[in-house]
C-alpha cells in the first residue's frame, strides 16, 4: 500500500501549544495576522502525530494542463495526535493545496520543466513578503508570477489584480519583457528572466538580482534592484547596488610586484609570467610535434590568451593556422583538442599569462631586484622516500634547499588519490637539505623506497614563490582577469540584510565566488571557475562602505575601504587594502607543528538576515589531511571584534542541511548525540558555531514501534538489529531534510520548517516523519526552555533537549 506521513508541526508542549504572546502580524513569507484564530502562526494547529499513514486516492489537479482545483490532504484525520491522547479530526485546521504551472505556464513555450527553489536550497526567500509574487526556474531562468492571495484566484497564479500591464500575454502565468516599464516589446514577449535573485525582507515590490540575467543586466558582478507592481506586474530595473569586483584582488587591488617595496602580511600582488626566451621563461612556446604535460602553460599568440594542457600528448602542428585559440579578449575557458591521433588538449583559463600572489609571510621590503616565481622544471632525485600514510620526504643525496619551500613537487609511486600512482602536491616545510615535510600525505602501500622527485615549474593553487626577501612569502591564489561575463565566473548568491539603511534598500549582500580557472595537479582540467573550484567569500556592506573578503585558500580576512566617498564604486577614490587578518580554521585548524594549513574550495556561502554571520559549506579540501574538519563554517563579519579564533569557526557536529536565521541557525543533525543517536535538529547560536548546540530535538516514542530493544539515552527511537524499527536511532538510514527559515521576521521567533523525507528510497514513509512537513515552533521559546533545563540538569555530558517541559526529569539523569 502506497503510504505517506502527515504533516507535522514539532516542538510542541505535551500538554497543549505555546501560547504566543504578541498576537499580531508577521512578515515573512506571507503575512499572518492574529485576529482572534488561534492557530496562525507560529501557533499552528495542524496534525502533531508521527503516524505511518496510508495514502488514499491521489488528488486531481488537471493533467498536462492545471485544472484550477483546491484540495486538500484528508490522510490525517483519524490519527493520534502528538500528545498521545486526542485524535485529529478537525477538518477545517487542514492546508489548501493548489496547482501553480502546467504545460502551458510560460508564454510561447510548451511542456517545459519548472524547479520550486533557486538551485534546490531551501535558504532562499523566493516569494516577496505578502506572498503576491512567487519565483520558479525554468533551466537557468527565473521567472515570476503574480500570486493570488484572496479572491476567486486564490492560491494560483495568473493575470494580476489589475490586469496585466504594458503588453499584456496572451496566454501564460510569468511576467514577460512586454511588462518592463517603458519597454519597446510590442507583442509576444517572452517571459522575463529576473536572474539570480533575493527578494527583499522588508519591502513586498523589491527583489535583488545578483550577476546578469537574459535581457537587463550585463554586469556579472553586480547586485541591481528590481522593482514590481503586484498589481499590474509592472517592472523596473534600477541602479547597481554593489559590484563585487571592487572587493576582489585583481587590477588596482592587486598591482604588480616592485622591487625595495614594503609590503605587509596579506597584500595582494600580480605577477606576469616570463614569457620564452627571457630571464626567467616560465610557460612554453607553442612548436610543432613537442611533447607537453599537463599542466603545462602556453600563450598560442604574443600577449594573447593563456591555455594550459589538461590532457598530456604532442601536438600536430595545425592549430595555429586553424585559428583554434582565442585571440582577443575576453579570453575563455573553452577547450582544444589536437587532432588524432595526438591525445593532447588545452583548456583556456579565461586570463592572459598571469596570477595573484598574496603575502602568507610576514611583512617586509621586497627584494632588490627579479627573483624567480617559479622553479624550472627538473629532476631532484631518483632515490626519493617516504614511509607509507605519511608527507615527510627524504633523500640522501641531500638535494632539497630552502628556496624549494611552496614549490609545486611529483612523487613517483606515492599517489595521493585512488588510482594515481604519482603524488602531486607542494613542499610544505624544510628540515635540512635531505628531508623534507609536503602539504599532503601519499597513499602508498608499503612505502616508496626509490621514487623520482621532480619540481613540476607548474603554477599551482597554494605553490609559492622561489624566495623573496625579509620573510615576505608569496602563494598563488589564481588567475588574474577581469571579469566580463557570467561565463568567466561562478557565484552563490549569499543573500541580503533585513534592513533599509541604504536608501531605502538592503544595505548589506554577500556571495561566494570562483574565478580558479587554472587549479592543481593531477586534475587540471575540472578547474573552470565553477562551484567547488572558488575560494573567495564576500560581503558588501554600504553603511561602512567596504567590502569583506575571506580568501579560502590562505585563511586571511582582508576588508577594503574606500579612500574617498561612499559609492559603491569608490569613483571619487581608490579601494584601500585596510586590514588583513588570519583565520586559525584555516591556516592550522590541527594544531599541529609544523602547521598544516587547510585551505578549501566552496560549495555556497548564505548570510543571515542581519548580515552578521556568513554560513560557509566547503565542497572540497586541497590537502587530504584536512579531511576529517567539518565541512560547515560561520563567517563573522564584524572587523572591529575580529578574532583568529572565533571570526571563523567550523560547526560543532556538523549541520548536514540547514537554515539561517538572525543571530541562530537550524540544523538538521550537528547535535551531541548525532544520527545515531536519535538526535536529528539542533539550534547554534551563530556566534559560537564551534560549541555544543544549545537545543537539540530527538525522536518522540511511537506506539506499538516494535519488538526491538529502545534506546534509554536519549528516549524513544531502536537500535537497528536484523530488522529496521519504528523510529529507528540511525537517521542516517532513514531521514533527512531541507530546512527552511524564509518566513521569520528577523527576531529568530518563526518557525523553521523543513520537508522530512525517506532518505534511503525517497519513495513511500517506512519511519516516522518521514515524507511530513516538520517545523520547529518558536525558536525563542526553545531557548528560554533550554537554558531551564540547564538548571535542572546540572552536570549534563551533553546537551540533549526536548520540547517537552515535563520531561527535565528524564535528563537530569544522564551520565557525565
Amino acid at each position: 500500500m502506497k503510504k505517506m506521513l502527515a504533516v507535522l508541526f514539532f516542538c510542541l508542549p505535551v500538554f497543549g501549544q505555546a501560547a504566543y504572546s504578541n498576537p499580531g502580524t508577521y512578515s515573512g513569507s506571507g503575512s499572518f495576522v492574529a485576529t482572534g484564530n488561534v492557530c496562525v502562526a507560529p501557533n499552528f494547529c495542524a496534525y502533531t502525530g508521527v503516524d505511518v499513514i496510508p495514502w488514499g486516492t491521489v488528488p486531481n489537479l488537471g493533467g498536462a494542463v492545471n485544472n484550477g482545483a483546491t484540495v486538500y490532504d484528508s490522510s490525517y484525520l483519524g490519527h493520534l495526535n502528538g500528545d498521545g491522547l486526542t485524535t485529529f479530526s478537525n477538518a477545517a485546521l487542514l492546508s489548501s493545496i493548489t496547482r501553480l504551472t502546467d504545460s502551458v505556464s510560460a508564454y510561447g513555450k510548451s511542456n517545459v520543466s519548472f524547479v520550486a527553489g533557486m538551485g534546490g536550497s531551501g535558504v532562499f526567500t523566493l516569494t516577496n513578503t505578502n506572498t503576491t509574487l512567487v519565483r520558479a526556474d525554468q533551466n537557468s531562468l527565473g521567472l515570476i508570477c503574480v500570486f493570488a492571495t484572496s479572491g476567486v484566484n486564490r492560491g494560483h497564479c495568473g493575470t494580476p489584480p489589475g490586469g496585466w500591464g504594458g503588453t499584456a500575454p496572451s496566454s501564460g502565468i510569468f511576467i514577460t519583457t512586454g511588462q518592463l516599464a517603458g519597454g519597446s516589446c510590442p507583442r509576444n514577449c517572452p517571459v522575463n528572466d529576473f536572474g539570480s535573485l533575493s527578494f527583499s525582507l522588508t519591502d513586498s515590490t523589491v527583489l535583488y538580482t545578483f550577476g546578469n540575467d537574459a535581457y537587463d543586466i550585463s554586469n556579472p558582478t553586480t547586485v541591481t534592484p528590481y522593482t514590481i507592481n503586484p498589481n499590474t506586474g509592472v517592472y523596473t530595473v534600477g541602479s547597481p547596488l554593489a559590484d563585487f569586483q571592487y572587493g576582489l584582488p585583481m587590477g588596482p587591488n592587486a598591482q604588480s610586484w616592485t622591487s625595495g617595496a614594503s609590503y605587509p602580511y596579506g597584500a595582494y600582488v600580480t605577477h606576469v609570467l616570463g614569457a620564452p626566451g627571457s630571464s626567467f621563461p616560465e610557460y612554453l612556446s607553442y612548436s610543432s610535434s613537442t611533447s607537453y604535460n599537463t599542466g603545462d602553460i602556453i600563450v598560442p599568440y604574443s600577449g594573447a590568451c593563456m591555455y594550459r594542457a589538461i590532457v598530456s600528448g604532442s601536438t600536430n602542428g595545425t592549430l595555429l593556422s586553424s585559428g583554434s585559440f582565442t585571440t582577443t579578449a575576453p579570453c575563455k575557458n573553452d577547450t582544444v583538442k589536437e587532432a588524432t591521433p595526438s591525445t593532447l588538449q588545452w583548456r583556456g583559463t579565461n586570463s592572459g599569462p598571469q596570477f595573484v600572489y598574496q603575502n602568507i609571510g610576514s611583512t617586509g621590503i621586497s627584494a632588490s631586484s627579479a627573483f624567480r616565481w617559479l622553479s624550472a622544471p627538473s629532476t631532484l632525485t631518483a632515490i626519493g622516500a617516504m614511509a607509507t600514510g605519511t608527507a615527510v620526504l627524504t633523500s640522501s643525496d641531500n638535494c632539497f634547499t630552502v628556496a624549494m619551500v611552496g614549490q609545486a613537487i611529483s612523487v613517483t609511486s606515492a599517489g595521493n588519490t585512488s588510482g594515481s600512482s604519482t603524488l602531486y602536491t607542494t613542499i610544505l616545510s624544510y628540515q635540512n637539505s635531505g628531508r623534507v615535510t609536503l602539504a599532503t600525505a601519499g597513499l602508498q602501500t608499503g612505502g616508496t623506497s626509490a621514487a623520482t622527485v621532480t619540481l613540476t615549474g607548474h603554477p599551482d593553487i597554494m605553490s609559492s614563490t622561489v624566495g623573496d626577501a625579509n620573510g615576505i612569502v608569496w602563494v598563488n591564489v589564481g588567475p588574474s582577469y577581469p571579469i566580463v561575463n557570467g561565463n568567466q565566473l561562478w557565484n552563490a548568491i549569499g543573500g541580503v540584510s533585513r534592513d533599509t539603511l541604504y536608501g531605502g534598500y538592503a544595505s548589506k549582500y554577500g556571495i561566494a565566488i570562483s574565478s580558479n580557472s587554472y587549479g592543481l595537479a593531477p586534475t587540471y582540467s575540472k578547474y573552470t571557475g565553477d562551484q567547488g573550484t572558488g575560494v573567495w567569500l564576500e560581503e558588501y556592506d554600504q553603511v561602512l562602505n567596504v567590502y569583506h573578503l575571506l580568501n579560502s585558500l590562505t585563511g586571511i580576512w582582508t576588508d577594503w575601504s574606500c579612500s574617498s566617498g561612499t559609492d559603491y564604486r569608490c569613483s571619487s577614490g581608490t579601494w584601500v587594502r585596510q586590514r588583513s587578518e588570519h583565520s586559525k580554521a584555516i591556516s592550522n585548524p590541527l594544531n599541529t607543528t609544523p602547521a598544516q594549513p587547510c585551505p578549501f574550495y566552496i560549495h555556497n556561502l548564505k548570510f543571515s538576515t542581519n548580515g552578521l554571520y556568513g554560513q560557509i559549506r566547503t565542497q572540497a579540501n586541497v590537502y587530504p589531511a584536512c579531511n576529517s574538519l567539518q565541512p560547515y563554517l560561520v563567517w563573522q563579519t564584524t572587523s572591529a571584534s575580529f578574532d583568529a579564533s572565533n571570526s571563523l569557526q567550523a560547526a560543532y557536529a556538523g549541520m548536514n542541511h540547514w537554515a539561517i536565521g538572525a543571530n541562530k541557525m537550524i540544523a538538521f543533525n550537528g547535535s551531541a548525540f548525532g544520527y545515531t543517536g536519535g538526535m536529528f535538529t539542533s539550534l547554534y547560536n551563530a556566534s559560537s558555531a564551534s560549541a555544543i548546540p544549545s537545543f537539540s530535538v530527538y525522536l518522540k516514542p511511537v506506539g506499538n514501534a516494535g519488538t526491538g530493544t529502545a534506546q534509554t539515552v536519549p528516549p524513544g527511537c531502536y537500535v537497528s538489529g536484523s530488522m529496521m524499527q519504528n523510529p529507528d536511532c540511525n537517521l542516517s538510514e532513514v531521514l533527512d531534510s531541507h530546512l527552511s527559515w524564509a518566513g521569520d521576521p528577523g527576531t529568530d521567533t518563526y518557525p523553521a520548517c523543513g520537508t522530512s523525507f525517506n532518505y534511503a528510497t525517497l519513495g513511500p514513509a517506512f519511519n516516522a516523519w518521514q515524507n511530513m512537513e516538520t517545523c520547529y515552533q518558536d525558536i525563542s521559546d526553545l531557548f528560554k526552555l533550554g537554558t531551564a533545563l540547564d538548571e535542572c540538569g546540572k552536570g549534563l555530558a551533553v546537551h540533549a533537549y526536548i520540547c517537552d517541559r515535563h520531561q527535565c526529569d528524564i535528563f537530569h539523569s544522564i551520565p557525565n
